[in-house]
């Protein structure tokens, strides 16, 4: 069975309306707290696509800060998301199981779909926390995406296919839940050797939009491109009419060779 790969492209949030991201989304809880244009954006896409509702408000914190889900779970409620991604806590893999239990049982009425992000302190361990993780999901009778965290390619070359592979020697590629690459921000050759091999169904990057602010198209071999919080959220009102189309066009290509590639 071919499995295709949707991109989610990572945007600040006031360019989501007037961007066309395609049938699969991404957005990150905090950000749109108090924006109701894009709170009902998003309620649009909820409807006719998927959305992934994305745990930025939370990732990092310690299992005592549970309180500061609430708005995560607040804003679940006013968008309906189809994917909610559960709390993780970085390289932590207990504090992260923690977070899934207390997740679950905050959410077991809830209809959205759950994205589990195993955490470990190496590739190695991640395979073991993988599954820890999906048979703690299953139990909890939520269908159940995998998000596998850009970490694991900072660990080590090629960290997510070798994570992924382990995890195959353990569940079988049956075995696997649909996956998810969070935050690609690496070599996009490593992404296509992950989309070729393992069940992606969705990739999410903010490195198209990136790229188009320095007037730059997306290319196999495009560097490593961030913006921190401040630049990111000053760059919305410098945009001009160049920027937006080499934007989409990146995303396009984007979009395409992840099709390609899952095709293959």
């Amino acid at each position: 069975m071919i499995t295709i790969t949707e991109f989610a492209p990572v945007l600040p949030p006031e360019l989501y309306p007037v961007m066309d991201t395609g049938p699969y989304h991404m957005v990150q809880a905090h950000l749109i707290t108090k924006n109701r244009i894009i709170q009902e954006w998003c309620q649009m896409k909820s409807a006719t696509g998927t959305l992934i509702l994305d745990n930025g408000v939370v990732l990092g914190e310690l299992f005592n800060g549970w309180p500061k889900v609430v708005p995560l779970l607040n804003v679940a409620e006013k968008v309906h998301p189809t994917i909610i991604v559960c709390p993780d806590v970085l390289k932590d893999d207990i504090a992260t199981k923690r977070m899934l239990l207390k997740y679950g049982q905050d959410c077991r009425s809830s209809s959205h779909q759950m994205m589990i992000v195993p955490q470990s302190e190496s590739v190695q361990a991640w395979p073991s926390a993988a599954v820890e993780m999906i048979e703690l999901a299953r139990s909890k009778h939520k269908p159940t995406v995998l998000g596998v965290t850009g970490v694991l390619d900072r660990m080590e070359p090629e960290g997510r296919f070798w994570a992924l592979h382990g995890l195959v020697d353990k569940v079988g590629l049956a075995g696997l839940p649909p996956i998810h690459l969070l935050g690609i921000r690496t070599n996009l050759r490593d992404i296509q050797t992950v989309v070729r091999r393992f069940p992606v169904v969705g990739v999410d990057s903010s490195l198209p939009f990136a790229l188009a602010l320095r007037g730059e198209a997306i290319h196999m071999n495009s560097p490593k491109v961030s913006l921190t919080s401040r630049e990111w959220r000053m760059v919305v009102d410098q945009l001009d009419p160049f920027t937006m189309n080499v934007a989409r066009n990146n995303i396009l290509i984007m979009r395409r060779w992840l099709k390609e590639w899952s095709d293959e």
